[in-house]
């Protein structure tokens, strides 16, 4: 591979991410097209700063109890896992409660190499990602999830947009999608980015099966810190249940813990506390 001159910075509001253009030879004939332009990005991710705990008081009517106040944002390397694992049980929780019986269905939508260059840009990526969803109601989506990853495990250091779609068929629909309706499914999403043809990965899993959805949940809830600008959150679509507040009760009082000094204490904080409390 020979290196374009030069690397792009994408240094817009909060940012993190370098892009460097490696021009491939003779990739754009794998396409079929000598208008795709042959070129793969290769993403930097700079170090996102990590937040500074703090300890935080607690009390309930029996006890009271320090614990660690961290920020839980999404682009923190240190709450990063903490924030994939909340998010990812409430995805779960969600998908059961609507599900009704229904089957969770699972979409991957990949971009070809000669094309990710074009989804550098955000709101190019978030305009196909609109249409798309769009196109899965014609499908029978009722209520999903949308989550978009910026790369993938097997090659962190390769840009490789791709969208994580978790969503429910509306009721009298099978979750799997006929021969018919998924070459549907990949042509649309082939014009859509601009390519002759585009994989698309479909499976589906009941309630029968709670350990593999919640894997699910869990990977496409995964923050990626540093490129959280560009990966946004996770997005709802459709008819999907709205989930009561989280409360968090001491087991053994059975009274909301409280925060008794100065700081503010969102609820999340406190579940790793109260699952140490509960086996005690």
């Amino acid at each position: 591979m020979a290196a374009v001159k030069g690397s792009t910075l994408v240094a817009n509001g909060r940012r993190r991410y370098r892009f460097e253009r490696t021009r491939v030879p003779g990739q754009a004939q794998l396409f079929g097209s000598d208008e795709l332009d042959p070129v793969i990005l290769n993403i930097r991710q700079t170090s996102a700063t990590p937040c500074s705990p703090r300890a935080l008081t607690i009390a309930c009517k029996c006890h009271s109890k320090k614990i660690e106040k961290r920020c839980l944002k999404r682009d923190c390397p240190l709450c990063s896992e903490k924030v994939a694992k909340r998010r990812g049980k409430r995805i779960f929780d969600r998908l059961k409660k609507g599900c009704v019986g229904r089957s969770v269905c699972y979409t991957v939508f990949t971009v070809p190499i000669a094309r990710r260059h074009v989804f550098i840009e955000r709101t190019e990526w978030r305009k196909t990602v609109r249409a798309l969803v769009k196109k899965m109601k014609s499908l029978g989506f009722d209520f999903g999830v949308e989550a978009t990853h910026p790369i993938s495990e097997d090659q962190p250091d390769l840009f490789h947009p791709h969208v994580n779609l978790l969503w429910i068929r509306k009721s009298g629909l099978s979750a799997h999608l006929s021969d018919t309706e998924l070459k549907d499914l990949k042509a649309f999403w082939a014009q859509l980015i601009g390519v002759p043809y585009a994989v698309v990965n479909h499976r589906y899993k009941g309630f029968d099966h709670p350990k593999k959805i919640m894997h699910w949940s869990k990977y496409v809830a995964r923050p990626f810190p540093g490129f959280s600008s560009w990966q946004g959150p996770i997005r709802w679509y459709g008819k999907f249940p709205k989930m009561p507040p989280e409360v968090y009760v001491c087991p053994h009082c059975h009274q909301c813990y409280v925060v008794i000094d100065r700081h503010v204490l969102h609820s999340e904080y406190l579940e790793e506390q109260l699952e140490r409390i509960n086996t005690t």
